[in-house]
């Protein structure tokens, strides 16, 4: 009985440990990607209104 308590209890740390492994790497990439795109749409809309004012981006 002890023994497969013991079996379940390290599988169950196993498949939490494989989990949040998953977990963050999940959220590093969706982080990385998504500050990404902000920066690349702030970019595009700062120029948008450098254009429209007429201000120069030097």
């Amino acid at each position: 009985m002890s023994e497969r308590i013991d079996k379940s209890q390290e599988t169950m740390m196993t498949s939490y440990a494989e989990f949040m492994a998953d977990v963050q790497a999940s959220t590093s990439h969706a982080c990385k990607s998504s500050i990404a795109k902000l920066s690349q749409s702030f970019e595009k809309r700062i120029d948008a209104l450098r254009g429209r004012y007429g201000i120069s981006s030097a």
